[in-house]
């Protein structure tokens, strides 16, 4: 289980989309690494969740970004994970998402 910060709270607009565009485009980098590094098989939520999400909000039925959209979702994941990996990157320690995830994976 691959994670990070994702939602850009305090932020509104252009600003916000623009960090958690930058983050979802970091994160998935990260996990193509470790893929073609390790070859280890991994879920990084925010990889599939960010598109998911995108694409639910063109269409008029958006799912929102906040942890309590996902964290049913990726509460499952992690649950069946045997390991969680934090990418390091501004807001992580503020992070409600990934907070809560720590605490899940523990």
């Amino acid at each position: 289980y691959l994670a990070c910060p994702y939602t850009a709270r305090g932020m509104i607009g252009i600003t916000r989309k623009h960090v958690e565009h930058s983050r979802f485009l970091k994160i998935t980098d990260i996990a193509g690494q470790l893929t073609k590094k390790y070859g280890c098989p991994l879920i990084c939520p925010i990889t599939t969740s960010h598109m998911l999400a995108e694409r639910m909000k063109k269409l008029g039925d958006p799912l929102g970004t906040e942890w309590g959209s996902w964290k049913e979702i990726d509460t499952a994941f992690l649950t069946k994970s045997d390991y969680m990996l934090v990418a390091l990157m501004d807001g992580c320690w503020h992070s409600v998402g990934l907070q809560a995830e720590i605490t899940v994976a523990r």
